[in-house]
């Protein structure tokens, strides 16, 4: 049997303990990372035909609508094409001219009349 000091038997077991706590917070932290490496690549598109809001990564031009299966074009004006990273850390002046815009498309489509 292998003779050790109470005081180098706390200390090994403390490193042992500490590593493994630094493995876990590295691998929640790289794990954190994978999701924004992720969403860079993915492209938030609202259905034109069901407003339904999702998210796709393979379409460049046109995407295709999990729900109803219609087919949404970049160059449509409602199918909001969004690159999600920059969606989710938009500036205040972005987010207000994105309202604008929302609510003239509502104008235009006769949703919500002009207040006076």
């Amino acid at each position: 049997m292998i003779e050790i000091s109470l005081t180098l038997a706390l200390t090994f077991y403390s490193l042992l303990i500490g590593a493994g706590a630094l493995a876990i917070w590295l691998y929640t932290e790289l794990r954190a990372q994978h999701v924004y490496r992720v969403m860079e690549h993915q492209h938030l598109w609202r259905c034109v035909y069901c407003s339904f809001t999702y998210l796709d990564e393979a379409a460049l031009t046109v995407s295709q609508c999990p729900r109803c299966g219609s087919f949404n074009a970049i160059d449509d004006k409602h199918a909001r094409l969004v690159k999600a990273p920059k969606a989710a850390r938009a500036t205040r002046k972005e987010a207000r001219q994105a309202e604008r815009q929302r609510k003239a498309a509502r104008r235009r489509r006769g949703r919500t009349p002009r207040r006076r």
